[in-house]
């Protein structure tokens, strides 16, 4: 019990690192942006309850035909390994 409750909080920083750094991110990519960001249909939660969260965003364009071809989800308790596009506690590698 001790060790989920572990993983629900490190899960949860993780969670919220990752919705602040997904808008920097696609911010490189071009003019793509992710906005609206969600984990369990929440903006910025504090924590979660479960195991596989689910994370929801709608994508904004100051053009028109521009799409989402893929995405990938990274968590680290290194932000180091992030910045090498590396995950050390889940990777969902690309997904089309």
């Amino acid at each position: 019990m001790q060790r989920f409750l572990r993983l629900r909080l490190v899960l949860a920083v993780a969670l919220s690192t990752i919705l602040s750094c997904l808008g920097r991110i696609a911010l490189c990519a071009g003019s793509l942006d992710p906005i609206d960001l969600r984990c369990e249909y929440l903006v910025n939660p504090l924590g979660i309850d479960v195991v596989i969260p689910r994370l929801s965003w709608i994508l904004g364009s100051d053009s028109r035909a521009r799409k989402q071809t893929y995405y990938q989800i990274l968590i680290s308790r290194i932000q180091k390994v992030l910045e090498q596009n590396q995950g050390n506690l889940w990777d969902t590698g690309k997904v089309q």
